[in-house]
């Protein structure tokens, strides 16, 4: 490997985009992952909310 020459990522193309295996390696996780931000979103919502008006 020369100096210098990072090595390209298996998942990305030579443009650096996300290939079709990633895309199917992140599926799984898609709605558990959703589901997990918007409980995140709300109860920090919700903290700032109480501590607001208290």
């Amino acid at each position: 490997m020369p100096l210098g020459r990072i090595p390209q990522a298996s998942y990305y193309d030579a443009q650096n985009r996300p290939g079709t295996a990633l895309y199917r390696a992140r599926q799984p996780y898609l709605v558990k992952n959703a589901i997990t931000g918007v409980v995140i979103v709300g109860f920090v919502a919700a903290v700032c909310t109480s501590t607001t008006y208290e």
